[in-house]
């Protein structure tokens, strides 16, 4: 929990100076504002996104009866809405039930005390935390797509999989593996090896501070491309005949059936990219709100289904229209708006080509099928790399 940002919205500096001192011994980061007609322009301009609110006042001053709450101009930022809020609560109970229609579920009563004001804070981060714990399927999101996100963005925290019976650790620090380890004794660089071959199966990722010994002395770069070689020479290793070695091969999928498919993929990875920066239920509505908007003008997408963890399904009987054209328009449109959006509240993180760098594996079937064109990342008449 050290390190977490703790953005303090008090009108009276002794006050602001006092519960600073008391947050950042208990190891917590401060940033201080204080109310005023200005307050939401700066919570909205904020650089970094606070992991819990302590805030004096249920009501910025001169708001009356009606007026906007701190909790409520914060929350207005797109990513902010579940950031669990600190109220320094006055005697008034009216302006108790207010916060509490607002959401705020912790309050620290007068005479402020130091000790308890942290003690709140720490259990506000803890129920947090208890929502931040991201997970999904394999076969969504590859261990080894899941590392290069931790690696892309300098995350901490310990990966734990699951796969038929088996289970796996991975302990990265700001973005590099430290230690990795699977249940029946592998260690180290070759646990990474073993865990990257796992291809169904479950993830959790706990993106919490970690404290282990540094085993890993190779840069996570260098374990992910040895993996990968090695993933691929096992491949070929088990890879059946070519179909010309077979009196009767197996026809190829219809081209509007695997436009549907690799839909689903650019979706679903798009979604596991996604869940490393948004709380799921957060993921789930933004998804599901863009789809919604873009649907009215590429009606197909009423198809599609956004469930938990912003996994993406078709509806059952759907499989495809016989020209994949309007499919493929209508996802990159959905992808392209959603991952604007993301863009413009985080900015550096959702650009789309991190979703081509993650889909790399069947980059040539996407440019075939257009996918690339409709998500502006190949323009009409450019030549395919």
């Amino acid at each position: 929990m050290n390190g977490k940002l703790v953005l303090v919205v008090h009108e009276e500096p002794k006050v602001q100076i006092r519960l600073g001192e008391a947050l950042r011994d208990a190891g917590l980061r401060v940033l201080f504002e204080r109310p005023g007609p200005q307050l939401r322009e700066r919570l909205a301009s904020l650089p970094v996104l606070p992991d819990v609110l302590l805030t004096q006042l249920a009501a910025t001053p001169g708001g009356g009866p009606g007026g906007d709450s701190v909790a409520a101009q914060l929350r207005r930022h797109p990513l902010a809405k579940d950031i669990p809020v600190v109220l320094l609560a006055s005697d008034d109970a009216d302006e108790r039930r207010a916060a509490l229609r607002e959401g705020v579920t912790r309050f620290v009563l007068p005479p402020f005390d130091d000790e308890e004001v942290v003690l709140v804070t720490r259990l506000a981060l803890d129920d947090a935390r208890d929502h931040r714990l991201l997970s999904g399927s394999l076969a969504q999101m590859p261990l080894i797509d899941l590392i290069q996100t931790f690696e892309a963005h300098r995350k901490s925290g310990t990966i734990s999989v699951r796969s038929r019976g088996r289970t796996g650790t991975v302990w990265l620090k700001s973005g590099r593996i430290l230690d990795a380890t699977t249940d029946d004794g592998w260690t180290g660089a070759t646990a990474i090896y073993v865990l990257a071959l796992w291809e169904d199966g479950s993830f959790e990722a706990d993106l919490a501070p970690v404290d282990v010994p540094e085993r890993i002395t190779e840069s996570t770069t260098f374990l992910l491309l040895e993996a990968m070689r090695r993933k691929d020479e096992l491949a070929r290793y088990l890879e059946p005949p070519p179909h010309a070695a077979l009196e009767d091969p197996p026809p190829q999928p219809p081209r509007s059936l695997l436009a549907v498919h690799r839909g689903l993929t650019l979706l679903n990875v798009a979604a596991s990219y996604a869940s490393a920066h948004l709380f799921d239920a957060l993921l789930e509505r933004r998804f599901e709100e863009v789809r919604r908007e873009v649907a009215r003008e590429h009606p197909v997408l009423e198809s599609f289904l956004v469930g938990e963890h912003g996994r993406v399904v078709v509806a059952p009987g759907y499989h495809g229209e016989e020209d994949p054209e309007p499919l493929v328009i209508a996802i990159g449109a959905w992808l392209r708006t959603f991952f604007e959006r993301m863009e413009r509240a985080m900015p550096g993180r959702f650009e789309l080509v991190r979703l081509a760098a993650l889909t790399e594996v069947i980059q040539e079937e996407l440019r075939d099928l257009g996918f690339y064109r409709a998500l502006g990342l190949q323009r009409e008449g450019e030549e395919e790399t």
